[in-house]
Order: C-alpha cells, then structure tokens, then sequence
C-alpha cells in the first residue's frame, strides 16, 4: 500500500528472512538427502509480504547447490546485492546469500531512518565484509533478529 513500514514490522521480515534461509539450507529431499541450496538473488523483490502478513522468498531460478559454479549463467543475477565472489563466478556458498541479506539490512536501515537500532548497522556491516568466512552464518542473523 505504500509508505515505510514500522521498524518492528522491518524487524520481524527480517527475521524471517533470516529464518528462511536457514531453512533453506537445511532443507532435504523426500529420503532425507540435503539440497544444500544456495539462493544467489536475495533481494526485496524477492521477499513478498501477503496480505495474511506471511513473509515468503520467491524465484529460485538462479539457486545452486552449495559448492556449484554458475557455468553458462556467469554474471546473472543482481550486482547491487551480489556479493564480489559471486561476480568472480565462485561456487555457490551461504556466505552469498548473507551478503545478499547485509544490503537488504542497510536499506532497511536507510528507509526506517534514525528510528534504527544500531545493532542493524552492525549487522549489515558485517554481512558486507568482503571476505566470505569472516560474514556471520546466518543462524547468527536470525538470533540478533530475533532478540
């Protein structure tokens, strides 16, 4: 409908989100195989709130699974929250999507304004670190959110 959400609305998409993409890498097939799934297009048109205010990721078309080079789709994606390893065409990694996740953060951040806790700041500073190990797993995101 427009406008800026209430930042505990922001805070609570944003767990959720976090909370997803745990899932999403826990998830298994029907005999308990695990996916280990990559998202690889984390961003806000990709996180749609329903009217029954249900949080849910969308297009998976550019997923891997963890350890999977992108091949013949080299470059597709969205620059703006792709993280550097992921343009140098590294293999799919969770530490991609919490990049993702840290942009998605700081423009939270940006458009709740100085109402903002600063742990958000924080957080999304740390999902943009350039080095992928040194990005927080993302079961850590779900906790600061949800605390």
């Amino acid at each position: 409908q427009g406008g800026v959400l209430p930042p505990s609305i922001v805070l609570e998409i944003a767990e959720i989100v976090a909370t997803t993409l745990t899932h999403l890498y826990e998830a298994v097939d029907d005999q308990d195989r695990p996916l280990h799934l990559v998202h690889r297009d984390l961003k806000p048109s990709n996180i749609l709130l329903r009217a029954d205010d249900t949080v849910v990721l969308t297009d998976f078309g550019l997923a891997l699974e963890r350890g999977q080079k992108q091949n013949a789709r080299h470059g597709e994606g969205t620059l703006q929250y792709m993280p550097p390893e992921q343009r140098a065409n590294a293999p799919a990694e969770p530490s991609m999507d919490v990049h993702a996740f840290g942009v998605f953060v700081r423009e939270l951040v940006e458009a709740v304004g100085e109402v903002a806790p600063p742990a958000w700041s924080e957080l999304s500073a740390a999902c943009l670190r350039r080095e992928p190990s040194a990005r927080p797993h993302v079961a850590e995101l779900r906790v600061a959110f949800a605390s």
